[in-house]
């Protein structure tokens, strides 16, 4: 055998000996809980970062645990027993002020978009209707928010607004027997909203329907992002560091084969593949964090705060630990260090 044969060979072993260590090594990272809510919004990545082996492909055996609401989470997130979870920032700052050990280590996903209203066309004419007509949104719900700055920009006395307190299921329920004539709540309801009870898309946080073309406007800003545990934070960083490695490249996915994404989503989802195409383009999908983002968290506090669900302002970056991103992806973090 030649001297450079020779080399090859052992060149050509050591390359895969190194690769064995580096996945005995990944191997090691062990098994974490996800818990999440069968959102479209929220969940988007840690589902195709399940589904498309992403953790595994990052050392990581991720037990997913799908739950009914966000406010399932609280007990055993307080009692440290939930890894990872994603929820929107209304959420995480309820978290950050009750002191539960989780902290946001991304943000993720600008879901302004798949919160709205939609109307039943025969009772709302105009923005000037709204005073007269009854409208369903669950009590505490941030799309209040957007209803708030859509009745600003109209000059509208959103203290004359009549709001019943349904759930969203509850809500379509009232509007087909015509006891609201306005639903407020967010995807995938407002698109069920649309095409089964013959409801009108009339806005969203980022879109107004109001004149009939679609119209940008600012009536909401709401990020959402994944949290980890504090204490894997401290302990076992690698992990975390794995974690969020899978989460971006399942962003990186949905971004760029949305129709793929679709398809491997509406399984976790249970919609058809053909609606949660059409619920991917409602939502922003990117771990940028600006100033933009944190003005948008600030108007979530004051927001927050008149509603009497927040105690006092906090710095907006004080809730986010940056420090994975900014070693995975640091051109996406655009404000000061924490």
């Amino acid at each position: 055998m030649s001297i450079g044969r020779r080399r090859f060979i052992a060149s050509t072993s050591a390359m895969g000996a190194a690769m064995i260590a580096r996945r005995a090594h990944a191997a090691n990272l062990g098994k974490v809980t996800a818990w999440a809510v069968r959102d479209p919004q929220n969940s988007t990545q840690v589902s195709l970062a399940s589904r498309l082996g992403y953790f595994a492909a990052e050392g990581l055996e991720v037990d997913l645990r799908w739950v009914t609401s966000f406010s399932d989470l609280y007990a055993p997130a307080g009692a440290g027993q939930v890894d990872f979870t994603v929820t929107s920032v209304n959420n995480g700052l309820r978290w950050h002020q009750d002191n539960i050990p989780m902290s946001y280590i991304a943000l993720m996903t600008d879901i302004a978009g798949g919160q709205g209203v939609a109307i039943d066309p025969a009772a709302v004419k105009s923005p000037a209707d709204f005073p007269n007509v009854k409208i369903g949104m669950a009590s505490g719900s941030t799309v209040e928010l957007a209803l708030r700055n859509f009745a600003r920009a109209y000059n509208l006395d959103f203290s004359k607004f009549q709001f019943i307190n349904l759930q969203p299921p509850d809500q379509l329920s009232a509007f087909s027997s015509k006891q609201i004539q306005v639903l407020a709540f967010w995807q995938p309801w407002l698109h069920r909203a649309v095409n089964e009870f013959s409801a009108r898309m009339y806005f969203s946080g980022r879109k107004s329907y109001i004149d009939g073309a679609p119209k940008d406007v600012d009536w909401l800003t709401l990020p959402s992002g994944v949290l980890a545990n504090k204490r894997l934070i401290d302990e076992k960083p690698e992990v975390v560091r794995a974690f969020l490695s899978a989460l971006l490249k399942a962003q990186k996915f949905v971004n760029e084969q949305p129709q793929r994404a679709a398809a491997e989503l509406a399984r976790d989802m249970r919609v058809t593949p053909a609606v949660m195409e059409a619920l991917l383009p409602t939502n922003v999908y990117s771990a940028t964090l600006d100033q933009s983002v944190l003005t948008g968290i600030d108007k979530i506090q004051d927001f927050l705060i008149a509603s009497r669900r927040l105690r006092a302002r906090v710095d907006s970056l004080s809730i986010i630990n940056t420090t994975f991103l900014r070693a995975l992806a640091p051109e996406t973090v655009r404000v000061g260090a924490r």
